[in-house]
């Protein structure tokens, strides 16, 4: 084969494999969070319609859980390494700062997954889902449903699943034993402001990173 076309064959291929999947710069997705453990009654009647909110641009990401029991929210900036946790309960305002050894520590039990591509594709909400599966560091199943076509350009924000080739889409964590159930509903894409990433300076409450796990130990 004259070795011109061979490689504009193979600059052809690797273009279509780079734009079969949509690389997310700036978006805002949202996931209803549902209890599906059986034997969580008055957690599930608790926690209804709580949602989490993802926010990212570029670097920057935020999270916010928001139930009827108040608001938690994580922020981080991966260029400047550094972020907080926002916790609102019951009146109490606290922020915990964050380092870049911080935020890999809190995401460790998604961080270092492997996972397995299954066969087995279904639609949720409207975006075509593959699934995959992995085993958490305590040894439980992990299976995650995620949209092929789509992925996010900042793969450090809360939570996520740095080994997941898309944007997940369904998924199950169990807490003790209440087990959560997280479904995409929506992806915005809309600007998202640079405010969103602010964190606050006065009206909290302030503790370092240590000083929390170390009173959340101790409760």
């Amino acid at each position: 084969m004259n070795s011109k076309l061979y490689l504009l064959i193979i600059v052809f291929f690797c273009c279509n494999v780079a734009i079969a999947q949509k690389v997310l710069n700036e978006a805002t997705l949202s996931y209803e969070i549902m209890v599906v453990s059986p034997n969580s009654p008055s957690a599930k009647k608790l926690l209804e319609g709580s949602v989490l909110n993802v926010y990212i641009k570029g670097e920057k990401s935020r999270t916010d859980v928001v139930s009827n029991l108040g608001t938690e929210s994580a922020i981080y900036n991966s260029k400047l390494a550094k972020g907080a946790i926002l916790k609102e309960y019951s009146g109490q305002k606290l922020i915990i700062t964050l380092t870049k050894e911080n935020w890999e520590d809190k995401s460790r039990l998604f961080r270092n997954l492997k996972f397995t591509i299954a066969n087995e594709s279904k639609d949720i909400n409207g975006f075509n889902c593959k699934k995959a599966q992995s085993t958490l560091e305590d040894g439980d199943k992990l299976e995650v449903y995620f949209a092929t076509d789509m992925a996010l350009n900042n793969n450090d924000y809360n939570n996520s699943f740095y080994g997941l080739p898309g944007i997940p889409v369904q998924y199950e964590i169990k807490s003790g034993e209440i087990v959560f159930k997280y479904t995409l509903k929506n992806i915005n894409y809309d600007v998202v402001p640079f405010s969103t990433f602010e964190i606050p300076k006065f009206g909290y409450r302030v503790l370092n990173y240590e000083d929390a796990m170390q009173l959340r130990r101790g409760s």
